[in-house]
């Protein structure tokens, strides 16, 4: 009858510890949300060691593209020009780039590769992590990237309006969809 294993233990023991302190983000705004809805802002966080100027651990790009056959091109252009930057100004930490779709994380793959061949700040970024299986940096799909890990994340959520000015469809399938 319970929805969980932490449901039926609660209920058969009786009793329940909460967490008091969360360690493991590098960052306090990493775990906000949850300390918030889910801890009703019960937990202790950390300060971060790394927090300079603006240096934020989540940032938000707002980039007005077209979603057209699976792919947002100017967002794209946006994420390749933000792991470049990551690549230039953090060439000591790793980084992954998540996208919604197979579409997506095909294109912004393609254009790392092109960019690659012509951009010496990104070949050397590469070429340090070669050997590193860990750490390489990666372009994956929302269904391939579940237990990956790097310093710096970039989410390319894909989509946008069809058209100009137009609606963003509420079609978002690895989101809501049941299966």
């Amino acid at each position: 009858e319970a929805e969980s294993i932490l449901d039926l233990a609660t209920k058969r023991l009786g009793k329940s510890v909460s967490l008091n302190w969360h360690y493991r983000s590098k960052h306090p705004e990493l775990i906000r949300f949850s300390n918030h809805h889910f801890y009703s802002n019960r937990l202790l966080v950390f300060p971060s060691p790394t927090i300079k100027g603006t240096e934020a651990a989540i940032q938000h790009v707002k980039v007005r593209g077209i979603f057209q056959k699976g792919i947002n091109v100017k967002e794209a252009e946006q994420v390749v020009f933000e792991a470049k930057k990551q690549m230039a100004n953090f060439p000591d930490q790793s980084l992954g780039i998540v996208a919604m779709n197979l579409s997506q994380k095909d294109y912004i793959e393609a254009e790392l590769r092109r960019l690659a061949d012509t951009d010496d700040v990104v070949k050397s970024y590469i070429d340090m992590w070669d050997g590193n299986v860990l750490d390489y940096p990666f372009v994956k799909n929302l269904e391939r990237v579940q237990g990956d890990e790097r310093d710096a994340i970039i989410i390319s959520t894909v989509y946008a309006p069809l058209s100009e000015g137009g609606r963003v469809p509420q079609r978002f399938p690895l989101i809501n969809t049941i299966y």
